[in-house]
Protein backbone atom coordinates (compact mmCIF):
# COMPACT_ATOMS: atom_id res chain seq x y z
CA UNK A 1 0.00 0.00 0.00
CA UNK A 2 2.49 2.39 1.29
CA UNK A 3 4.29 1.84 -2.29
CA UNK A 4 1.37 2.43 -4.11
CA UNK A 5 0.89 6.00 -2.34
CA UNK A 6 4.36 6.66 -3.01
CA UNK A 7 4.06 5.61 -6.68
CA UNK A 8 0.67 7.84 -6.92
CA UNK A 9 2.42 10.86 -5.06
CA UNK A 10 5.64 10.50 -7.76
CA UNK A 11 3.47 10.74 -10.59
CA UNK A 12 1.37 13.18 -9.55
CA UNK A 13 3.96 15.78 -8.96
CA UNK A 14 5.59 14.89 -12.47
CA UNK A 15 1.99 15.47 -13.99
CA UNK A 16 2.24 19.26 -11.78
CA UNK A 17 5.76 19.99 -13.11
CA UNK A 18 5.33 18.87 -16.60
CA UNK A 19 1.99 20.76 -16.80
CA UNK A 20 3.91 24.17 -15.39
CA UNK A 21 6.17 23.24 -17.94
CA UNK A 22 4.02 23.08 -20.64
CA UNK A 23 1.88 26.34 -19.16
CA UNK A 24 5.52 28.24 -19.09
CA UNK A 25 5.63 27.29 -23.07
CA UNK A 26 2.19 28.91 -23.95
CA UNK A 27 2.72 32.04 -22.24
CA UNK A 28 5.87 32.41 -22.90
CA UNK A 29 7.55 32.17 -19.54
CA UNK A 30 10.40 34.64 -19.09
CA UNK A 31 13.45 32.42 -17.59
CA UNK A 32 16.53 33.75 -16.61
CA UNK A 33 19.99 33.58 -19.20
CA UNK A 34 23.29 34.23 -17.99
CA UNK A 35 25.76 36.02 -20.17
CA UNK A 36 28.93 37.70 -18.54
CA UNK A 37 28.32 39.75 -16.05
CA UNK A 38 24.23 40.17 -17.15
CA UNK A 39 21.56 38.30 -15.97
CA UNK A 40 18.26 38.98 -18.58
CA UNK A 41 15.47 37.61 -19.75
CA UNK A 42 13.56 37.08 -22.97
CA UNK A 43 10.58 39.30 -23.87
CA UNK A 44 7.53 38.64 -25.87
CA UNK A 45 8.60 40.94 -28.73
CA UNK A 46 12.18 38.74 -28.74
CA UNK A 47 14.08 41.63 -26.81
CA UNK A 48 15.75 41.24 -23.55
CA UNK A 49 15.33 42.81 -20.30
CA UNK A 50 18.62 43.20 -17.84
CA UNK A 51 17.41 41.47 -14.54
CA UNK A 52 20.91 41.53 -12.80
CA UNK A 53 24.39 42.44 -12.76
CA UNK A 54 27.87 40.80 -11.02
CA UNK A 55 29.10 43.52 -9.54
CA UNK A 56 31.54 41.67 -7.35
CA UNK A 57 33.58 40.49 -11.04
CA UNK A 58 33.06 44.10 -12.47
CA UNK A 59 36.90 46.05 -12.70
CA UNK A 60 35.95 49.79 -13.97
CA UNK A 61 33.26 51.68 -16.23
CA UNK A 62 30.23 49.66 -17.27
CA UNK A 63 29.46 49.67 -21.14
CA UNK A 64 26.19 47.73 -21.62
CA UNK A 65 26.28 45.89 -25.09
CA UNK A 66 23.03 46.36 -27.40
CA UNK A 67 22.43 42.44 -27.65
CA UNK A 68 22.57 39.42 -25.01
CA UNK A 69 22.09 36.11 -26.44
CA UNK A 70 21.77 37.41 -30.17
CA UNK A 71 18.48 40.13 -29.17
CA UNK A 72 18.63 43.59 -28.83
CA UNK A 73 18.60 45.25 -25.29
CA UNK A 74 15.13 47.18 -24.56
CA UNK A 75 15.02 47.88 -21.06
CA UNK A 76 16.77 48.02 -17.62
CA UNK A 77 14.72 45.96 -15.32
CA UNK A 78 13.62 47.16 -12.04
CA UNK A 79 17.00 46.90 -9.17
CA UNK A 80 18.70 44.77 -11.70
CA UNK A 81 21.94 47.47 -11.60
CA UNK A 82 21.28 48.20 -7.42
CA UNK A 83 24.18 48.10 -5.23
CA UNK A 84 25.65 50.12 -2.55
CA UNK A 85 29.26 51.26 -1.83
CA UNK A 86 31.16 50.89 -5.26
CA UNK A 87 33.74 52.71 -6.42
CA UNK A 88 32.39 55.59 -9.11
CA UNK A 89 32.56 53.97 -12.26
CA UNK A 90 30.77 55.75 -15.67
CA UNK A 91 27.73 53.66 -17.60
CA UNK A 92 27.47 53.74 -20.90
CA UNK A 93 23.80 53.10 -22.08
CA UNK A 94 23.11 51.80 -25.87
CA UNK A 95 20.79 53.57 -27.86
CA UNK A 96 18.37 50.41 -28.07
CA UNK A 97 17.35 51.17 -24.34
CA UNK A 98 13.39 52.11 -24.31
CA UNK A 99 12.81 51.93 -20.89
CA UNK A 100 14.75 51.76 -17.24
CA UNK A 101 12.91 50.34 -14.31
CA UNK A 102 12.16 51.56 -10.79
CA UNK A 103 15.32 51.50 -8.52
CA UNK A 104 17.36 49.97 -11.40
CA UNK A 105 20.54 51.83 -10.17
CA UNK A 106 19.33 52.27 -6.74
CA UNK A 107 22.50 53.33 -4.42
CA UNK A 108 25.17 53.33 -6.88
CA UNK A 109 28.33 56.06 -7.38
CA UNK A 110 28.21 56.97 -10.85
CA UNK A 111 30.07 59.66 -12.49
CA UNK A 112 28.42 59.85 -15.31
CA UNK A 113 25.29 58.04 -17.39
CA UNK A 114 24.07 58.78 -20.48
CA UNK A 115 20.55 58.90 -21.10
CA UNK A 116 19.88 57.72 -25.04
CA UNK A 117 17.43 59.63 -27.45
CA UNK A 118 15.11 56.29 -27.47
CA UNK A 119 14.93 55.89 -23.57
CA UNK A 120 11.39 57.04 -22.91
CA UNK A 121 11.00 55.89 -19.78
CA UNK A 122 12.47 55.78 -16.10
CA UNK A 123 10.91 54.00 -13.25
CA UNK A 124 10.67 56.11 -10.11
CA UNK A 125 13.64 55.61 -8.13
CA UNK A 126 15.49 54.48 -10.91
CA UNK A 127 18.48 56.65 -9.14
CA UNK A 128 17.65 56.94 -5.87
CA UNK A 129 20.08 56.85 -3.58
CA UNK A 130 22.49 57.87 -6.19
CA UNK A 131 25.56 60.06 -6.34
CA UNK A 132 25.97 60.97 -10.05
CA UNK A 133 28.24 63.74 -11.28
CA UNK A 134 26.61 64.53 -14.52
CA UNK A 135 23.49 62.86 -16.62
CA UNK A 136 24.16 62.88 -20.39
CA UNK A 137 20.79 63.65 -21.95
CA UNK A 138 20.69 63.62 -25.36
CA UNK A 139 20.56 66.97 -27.21
CA UNK A 140 17.26 67.57 -28.10
CA UNK A 141 15.78 64.77 -26.45
CA UNK A 142 11.48 64.60 -26.37
CA UNK A 143 11.25 63.50 -22.83
CA UNK A 144 14.11 64.37 -20.50
CA UNK A 145 15.84 67.35 -19.78
CA UNK A 146 18.68 68.35 -16.69
CA UNK A 147 18.65 71.48 -14.74
CA UNK A 148 21.93 71.82 -12.88
CA UNK A 149 22.11 68.14 -12.90
CA UNK A 150 19.18 67.12 -11.64
CA UNK A 151 16.81 64.92 -14.33
CA UNK A 152 13.30 65.81 -15.41
CA UNK A 153 10.53 64.76 -17.19
CA UNK A 154 10.13 67.39 -19.81
CA UNK A 155 6.53 66.21 -20.70
CA UNK A 156 4.92 65.82 -17.59
CA UNK A 157 7.18 68.63 -15.75
CA UNK A 158 7.76 65.74 -12.74
CA UNK A 159 11.21 65.98 -11.01
CA UNK A 160 12.94 62.37 -11.10
CA UNK A 161 16.19 62.28 -9.87
CA UNK A 162 17.99 64.12 -7.44
CA UNK A 163 21.92 63.04 -6.73
CA UNK A 164 23.17 62.75 -3.25
CA UNK A 165 25.66 64.51 -3.91
CA UNK A 166 23.65 67.62 -5.24
CA UNK A 167 23.32 70.23 -2.97
CA UNK A 168 19.12 71.12 -1.91
CA UNK A 169 18.21 73.92 -3.74
CA UNK A 170 14.58 75.39 -4.82
CA UNK A 171 12.95 73.03 -7.39
CA UNK A 172 12.47 75.65 -9.99
CA UNK A 173 8.77 77.07 -10.90
CA UNK A 174 7.20 75.13 -13.41
CA UNK A 175 7.70 71.17 -12.27
CA UNK A 176 4.53 69.49 -10.86
CA UNK A 177 5.06 67.14 -8.94
CA UNK A 178 8.01 64.92 -7.17
CA UNK A 179 8.81 61.48 -8.52
CA UNK A 180 8.84 58.48 -6.02
CA UNK A 181 12.18 57.92 -3.88
CA UNK A 182 13.56 61.19 -5.22
CA UNK A 183 15.10 62.43 -1.64
CA UNK A 184 15.22 59.57 0.10
CA UNK A 185 17.12 59.61 3.48
CA UNK A 186 17.98 63.44 2.90
CA UNK A 187 18.17 66.45 5.72
CA UNK A 188 16.18 68.94 3.86
CA UNK A 189 15.44 72.47 5.50
CA UNK A 190 13.86 75.16 3.69
CA UNK A 191 14.63 78.77 3.98
CA UNK A 192 11.10 80.78 5.45
CA UNK A 193 11.35 83.63 2.92
CA UNK A 194 8.77 83.35 0.07
CA UNK A 195 11.77 83.43 -3.00
CA UNK A 196 13.72 80.56 -1.25
CA UNK A 197 10.63 78.04 -1.01
CA UNK A 198 11.99 74.80 -1.93
CA UNK A 199 8.35 73.82 -3.36
CA UNK A 200 7.55 75.94 -5.95
CA UNK A 201 3.88 77.26 -6.00
CA UNK A 202 3.00 74.85 -9.29
CA UNK A 203 4.04 71.67 -6.91
CA UNK A 204 0.91 69.99 -6.87
CA UNK A 205 2.14 66.00 -6.56
CA UNK A 206 4.63 64.61 -4.31
CA UNK A 207 5.33 60.55 -5.46
CA UNK A 208 5.78 57.48 -3.34
CA UNK A 209 8.43 57.38 -1.04
CA UNK A 210 9.35 60.43 -2.12
CA UNK A 211 11.00 61.92 1.49
CA UNK A 212 11.33 58.65 3.03
CA UNK A 213 13.35 58.93 5.99
CA UNK A 214 14.03 61.99 5.46
CA UNK A 215 13.83 65.24 7.62
CA UNK A 216 12.46 68.07 6.09
CA UNK A 217 10.97 71.52 6.23
CA UNK A 218 8.80 73.09 3.81
CA UNK A 219 5.91 74.47 2.71
CA UNK A 220 2.93 72.38 0.83
CA UNK A 221 0.84 75.31 -0.01
CA UNK A 222 -0.79 73.49 -2.92
CA UNK A 223 0.17 70.25 -3.04
CA UNK A 224 -2.26 68.21 -3.57
CA UNK A 225 -1.40 64.52 -3.98
CA UNK A 226 0.85 62.66 -1.16
CA UNK A 227 2.00 59.48 -2.77
CA UNK A 228 2.26 56.34 -0.33
CA UNK A 229 4.95 56.37 2.09
CA UNK A 230 5.73 59.99 0.73
CA UNK A 231 7.30 61.44 4.57
CA UNK A 232 7.33 57.85 5.93
CA UNK A 233 9.75 56.86 8.60
CA UNK A 234 11.69 59.06 10.69
CA UNK A 235 15.35 60.49 9.87
CA UNK A 236 17.74 59.13 11.99
CA UNK A 237 15.99 59.56 15.76
CA UNK A 238 15.19 63.21 15.28
CA UNK A 239 12.63 64.83 18.06
CA UNK A 240 10.43 65.71 15.71
CA UNK A 241 12.16 65.75 11.80
CA UNK A 242 9.16 67.04 9.78
CA UNK A 243 7.93 70.62 9.29
CA UNK A 244 4.94 71.17 7.66
CA UNK A 245 3.04 74.37 6.88
CA UNK A 246 1.03 76.17 3.71
CA UNK A 247 0.49 79.61 3.33
CA UNK A 248 -3.40 80.89 3.26
CA UNK A 249 -4.25 81.97 -0.02
CA UNK A 250 -7.67 84.61 -0.74
CA UNK A 251 -8.82 83.41 2.51
CA UNK A 252 -8.65 80.15 2.38
CA UNK A 253 -7.14 77.58 4.61
CA UNK A 254 -3.12 76.76 3.64
CA UNK A 255 -3.96 73.15 2.42
CA UNK A 256 -5.42 71.61 -0.94
CA UNK A 257 -4.99 67.87 -0.30
CA UNK A 258 -7.46 65.58 -2.46
CA UNK A 259 -5.27 62.45 -1.62
CA UNK A 260 -2.88 61.86 1.11
CA UNK A 261 -1.69 57.87 0.59
CA UNK A 262 -1.40 54.74 2.18
CA UNK A 263 1.87 54.79 4.96
CA UNK A 264 1.94 58.67 3.71
CA UNK A 265 3.14 59.79 7.53
CA UNK A 266 3.94 56.37 9.15
CA UNK A 267 6.01 56.71 12.26
CA UNK A 268 6.83 60.29 12.06
CA UNK A 269 7.29 62.73 14.42
CA UNK A 270 6.28 66.15 13.19
CA UNK A 271 4.90 70.14 13.58
CA UNK A 272 2.04 71.21 11.38
CA UNK A 273 2.17 74.79 11.80
CA UNK A 274 0.82 78.18 10.05
CA UNK A 275 -2.33 76.83 9.43
CA UNK A 276 -5.48 74.32 10.46
CA UNK A 277 -4.40 70.74 9.07
CA UNK A 278 -7.78 71.01 6.73
CA UNK A 279 -8.06 71.17 2.87
CA UNK A 280 -10.66 73.45 0.92
CA UNK A 281 -11.96 70.67 -0.64
CA UNK A 282 -12.64 67.19 -0.18
CA UNK A 283 -10.01 64.30 0.53
CA UNK A 284 -8.90 60.80 1.55
CA UNK A 285 -6.68 59.32 4.06
CA UNK A 286 -5.09 56.01 2.72
CA UNK A 287 -4.34 52.92 5.06
CA UNK A 288 -1.63 53.60 7.59
CA UNK A 289 -0.92 57.15 6.87
CA UNK A 290 -0.51 58.84 9.98
CA UNK A 291 -0.03 55.25 11.81
CA UNK A 292 1.99 55.38 15.10
CA UNK A 293 2.68 59.58 13.76
CA UNK A 294 2.75 61.73 16.91
CA UNK A 295 1.77 66.19 15.60
CA UNK A 296 2.29 68.62 17.20
CA UNK A 297 0.59 71.87 16.33
CA UNK A 298 -0.82 75.21 17.66
CA UNK A 299 -3.97 74.63 15.37
CA UNK A 300 -6.62 72.10 15.32
CA UNK A 301 -6.29 68.92 12.70
CA UNK A 302 -9.27 69.09 11.06
CA UNK A 303 -11.33 66.40 9.38
CA UNK A 304 -14.06 67.82 8.01
CA UNK A 305 -13.73 67.48 4.66
CA UNK A 306 -12.19 63.80 4.75
CA UNK A 307 -14.40 61.13 2.52
CA UNK A 308 -12.51 57.60 3.04
CA UNK A 309 -9.94 56.89 5.56
CA UNK A 310 -8.08 53.78 5.54
CA UNK A 311 -8.14 50.88 8.26
CA UNK A 312 -4.83 51.75 10.42
CA UNK A 313 -4.90 55.36 9.31
CA UNK A 314 -4.71 56.70 12.51
CA UNK A 315 -4.13 53.71 14.53
CA UNK A 316 -1.62 55.08 17.60
CA UNK A 317 -1.30 58.25 16.60
CA UNK A 318 -0.93 60.83 19.21
CA UNK A 319 -2.04 64.64 18.88
CA UNK A 320 0.03 66.78 21.18
CA UNK A 321 -1.74 70.28 20.90
CA UNK A 322 0.22 73.24 22.15
CA UNK A 323 -3.09 74.87 22.95
CA UNK A 324 -5.34 73.01 25.42
CA UNK A 325 -8.27 74.05 23.01
CA UNK A 326 -6.05 72.29 20.03
CA UNK A 327 -7.93 68.83 19.50
CA UNK A 328 -8.07 66.24 16.84
CA UNK A 329 -11.07 67.48 15.41
CA UNK A 330 -14.00 64.46 14.53
CA UNK A 331 -16.94 66.70 15.51
CA UNK A 332 -17.93 66.65 12.30
CA UNK A 333 -17.56 63.43 9.80
CA UNK A 334 -20.66 63.88 8.04
CA UNK A 335 -18.67 63.71 4.57
CA UNK A 336 -17.00 60.75 5.19
CA UNK A 337 -18.48 57.31 3.11
CA UNK A 338 -16.03 54.98 4.08
CA UNK A 339 -13.87 54.08 7.64
CA UNK A 340 -11.26 50.94 7.61
CA UNK A 341 -11.26 48.67 10.52
CA UNK A 342 -8.65 50.38 13.13
CA UNK A 343 -8.88 53.45 11.72
CA UNK A 344 -8.86 55.63 15.26
CA UNK A 345 -7.15 52.51 17.26
CA UNK A 346 -5.75 53.98 20.17
CA UNK A 347 -5.38 56.96 19.08
CA UNK A 348 -4.74 59.63 21.78
CA UNK A 349 -5.12 63.23 22.40
CA UNK A 350 -2.51 64.90 24.68
CA UNK A 351 -1.45 68.16 25.96
CA UNK A 352 -0.06 69.24 29.50
CA UNK A 353 -3.23 69.36 31.10
CA UNK A 354 -5.09 66.54 29.06
CA UNK A 355 -7.94 68.99 29.53
CA UNK A 356 -10.77 69.68 26.95
CA UNK A 357 -14.21 70.51 26.47
CA UNK A 358 -16.81 68.27 25.17
CA UNK A 359 -17.33 67.84 21.23
CA UNK A 360 -20.00 65.70 19.58
CA UNK A 361 -19.13 63.77 16.62
CA UNK A 362 -21.46 63.29 14.06
CA UNK A 363 -21.11 60.26 11.00
CA UNK A 364 -23.48 58.81 8.19
CA UNK A 365 -21.87 55.90 6.64
CA UNK A 366 -23.03 52.73 5.67
CA UNK A 367 -20.55 50.45 8.21
CA UNK A 368 -18.24 51.83 11.20
CA UNK A 369 -15.95 49.01 11.33
CA UNK A 370 -14.28 46.63 13.81
CA UNK A 371 -12.23 48.81 16.04
CA UNK A 372 -12.23 51.93 14.35
CA UNK A 373 -12.84 54.33 17.46
CA UNK A 374 -11.56 51.23 19.66
CA UNK A 375 -8.63 52.31 22.95
CA UNK A 376 -7.08 50.55 24.85
CA UNK A 377 -5.60 51.79 28.30
CA UNK A 378 -6.13 55.05 29.12
CA UNK A 379 -8.65 57.05 27.35
CA UNK A 380 -8.06 61.30 27.15
CA UNK A 381 -9.56 63.65 29.81
CA UNK A 382 -12.53 64.62 27.83
CA UNK A 383 -13.95 67.28 30.46
CA UNK A 384 -17.55 67.16 29.29
CA UNK A 385 -17.64 64.02 27.70
CA UNK A 386 -18.06 63.01 23.87
CA UNK A 387 -21.66 63.02 22.29
CA UNK A 388 -21.89 60.62 19.58
CA UNK A 389 -24.50 61.00 16.91
CA UNK A 390 -24.50 57.79 14.59
CA UNK A 391 -26.36 59.05 10.87
CA UNK A 392 -29.57 56.97 9.37
CA UNK A 393 -27.32 55.67 6.37
CA UNK A 394 -25.81 53.89 9.12
CA UNK A 395 -26.50 49.72 8.67
CA UNK A 396 -23.85 48.10 10.73
CA UNK A 397 -21.29 49.41 13.90
CA UNK A 398 -18.62 46.75 13.78
CA UNK A 399 -17.32 44.79 16.85
CA UNK A 400 -15.50 46.65 19.40
CA UNK A 401 -15.75 50.06 17.04
CA UNK A 402 -16.58 52.16 19.95
CA UNK A 403 -14.59 49.94 23.06
CA UNK A 404 -13.12 51.30 25.40
CA UNK A 405 -13.49 55.08 25.14
CA UNK A 406 -14.93 55.86 28.73
CA UNK A 407 -15.52 59.53 27.67
CA UNK A 408 -18.69 58.75 25.88
CA UNK A 409 -21.40 60.41 27.34
CA UNK A 410 -24.13 59.65 24.75
CA UNK A 411 -24.43 57.55 21.58
CA UNK A 412 -27.46 58.62 19.33
CA UNK A 413 -28.83 55.65 16.75
CA UNK A 414 -30.67 56.88 14.07
CA UNK A 415 -33.72 54.75 12.30
CA UNK A 416 -31.97 52.04 9.49
CA UNK A 417 -29.52 50.75 11.90
CA UNK A 418 -28.88 46.72 11.99
CA UNK A 419 -26.10 45.37 13.76
CA UNK A 420 -24.51 45.96 16.69
CA UNK A 421 -21.44 44.07 16.99
CA UNK A 422 -19.58 42.49 19.84
CA UNK A 423 -18.52 44.37 22.55
CA UNK A 424 -19.27 47.55 20.33
CA UNK A 425 -19.84 49.75 23.14
CA UNK A 426 -17.60 47.87 25.96
CA UNK A 427 -15.77 49.75 28.58
CA UNK A 428 -17.99 52.94 27.99
CA UNK A 429 -17.95 53.54 31.63
CA UNK A 430 -19.45 57.22 31.12
CA UNK A 431 -22.52 55.85 29.03
CA UNK A 432 -25.60 55.71 31.28
CA UNK A 433 -28.19 56.20 28.05
CA UNK A 434 -28.53 54.22 24.66
CA UNK A 435 -31.77 53.82 22.83
CA UNK A 436 -31.75 51.11 20.79
CA UNK A 437 -34.22 51.32 17.64
CA UNK A 438 -36.60 49.15 15.87
CA UNK A 439 -35.25 48.44 12.87
CA UNK A 440 -31.91 46.80 14.61
CA UNK A 441 -32.35 43.20 14.32
CA UNK A 442 -28.75 41.67 16.19
CA UNK A 443 -27.06 42.19 18.75
CA UNK A 444 -23.69 40.76 19.41
CA UNK A 445 -22.49 39.29 22.50
CA UNK A 446 -20.75 41.95 25.40
CA UNK A 447 -21.93 44.82 23.44
CA UNK A 448 -22.38 46.87 27.25
CA UNK A 449 -19.52 44.99 29.19
CA UNK A 450 -18.43 46.60 31.35
CA UNK A 451 -20.18 49.78 30.93
CA UNK A 452 -21.83 51.89 34.06
CA UNK A 453 -24.52 50.02 36.58
CA UNK A 454 -26.29 53.17 35.85
CA UNK A 455 -26.96 52.21 31.88
CA UNK A 456 -30.73 52.59 31.02
CA UNK A 457 -31.85 50.96 27.54
CA UNK A 458 -34.10 52.39 25.54
CA UNK A 459 -36.05 50.09 23.21
CA UNK A 460 -39.32 49.63 20.96
CA UNK A 461 -42.15 47.70 22.38
CA UNK A 462 -42.20 44.71 20.62
CA UNK A 463 -39.09 45.01 18.72
CA UNK A 464 -35.46 42.95 18.71
CA UNK A 465 -33.94 45.26 20.88
CA UNK A 466 -36.93 44.64 23.76
CA UNK A 467 -36.21 40.66 23.71
CA UNK A 468 -32.80 41.41 23.54
CA UNK A 469 -32.11 43.58 26.64
CA UNK A 470 -34.60 41.29 28.52
CA UNK A 471 -33.06 37.95 27.68
CA UNK A 472 -29.53 39.37 28.67
CA UNK A 473 -30.00 41.20 31.76
CA UNK A 474 -29.93 44.61 30.96
CA UNK A 475 -32.05 47.70 32.75
CA UNK A 476 -34.25 48.94 29.48
CA UNK A 477 -37.31 50.85 29.67
CA UNK A 478 -39.77 50.77 26.54
CA UNK A 479 -39.93 54.07 24.43
CA UNK A 480 -43.02 55.95 24.91
CA UNK A 481 -44.50 54.42 27.52
CA UNK A 482 -45.74 55.73 30.96
CA UNK A 483 -45.02 53.90 34.25
CA UNK A 484 -48.82 53.13 35.65
CA UNK A 485 -49.58 55.63 38.50
CA UNK A 486 -53.47 55.04 38.44
CA UNK A 487 -53.57 52.59 41.32
CA UNK A 488 -52.28 55.10 43.46
CA UNK A 489 -55.79 56.78 42.84
CA UNK A 490 -57.67 53.39 44.11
Amino acid sequence: MSIVKRFSCSTRCLTIMFVLLCTCVLIGCACAEQEGLYTYQINDDNTVTITGFDWKNNHGDIYIPEMLGNRMISTIGDQSFATTGNDPVSITLPDSIKSIGELAFNGVAIKYINIPTGTLSIGDGAFCQCSVMQFRVADGHQVFATIDNALYNKQEKKLIAWPTNKEISPIPEGIVSIGGYVFVSRYIWENSTPSQYFFPKSLTKIGDYAFYGSDFTGNLRNVRVIGDYAFAKGWKGSKEDLTLWADSQKGKKGFHFTDIGAHAFENRKMYFGGNDFDSDRTFTIGEYAFYNTTIRSHERFELGNVTSIGRYAFADFTYDGVFDSSILNLSSLAKLKEIGEYAFYNCRIESGKKYYESFEMYMNLETISTSSFEITGEDAWIAGGINVTIGPSTVTIGERAFAGRSYIKSITLNEGLQTIGREAFKGCTALTEIWIPATVSFIDDDVFANCSYKLIITVEAGSYGEVWARTCGYSYKINGKEEDTSWLDD
